[in-house]
């Protein structure tokens, strides 16, 4: 069991759908960028899956908006620059999907 694991997770890819403008929240910052405790919903997020899938590359998906913030994010943690994401959330996962052509993961994880 421990191969198999180990196989997957060596040509796996996360990606984190973090685009959107949380309109359903009728506030001004977006969901992921909300913070709690000194860190944004994104950084808890990021935080998550380093602790639980180790040495696994993260791409996160960004909107305008906040790109500059998540990019400052994906510095911190040693991940991928973002990737703008679509006006429809299938957009937003073909754009990351269509930025790990340079990694060619076997499988892709995306955390919505």
């Amino acid at each position: 069991m421990e191969n198999i694991v180990k196989k997957i997770t060596s040509n796996l890819v996360v990606i984190l759908l973090a685009g959107g403008i949380g309109s359903r929240l009728n506030q001004k910052t977006s969901k992921q960028m909300i913070s709690y405790n000194n860190e944004t919903i994104l950084e808890k997020n990021i935080i998550i899956f380093k602790k639980f899938l180790n040495n696994i590359p993260i791409q996160v998906v960004s909107n305008n908006k906040d790109f500059s913030k998540v990019s400052e994010i994906n510095k911190k943690f040693n991940i991928f620059p973002p990737v703008l994401g679509g006006n429809e959330r299938q957009e937003s996962v073909f754009n990351a999907l269509k930025s790990l052509k340079k990694v060619n993961p076997k499988y892709v994880l995306i955390h919505d």
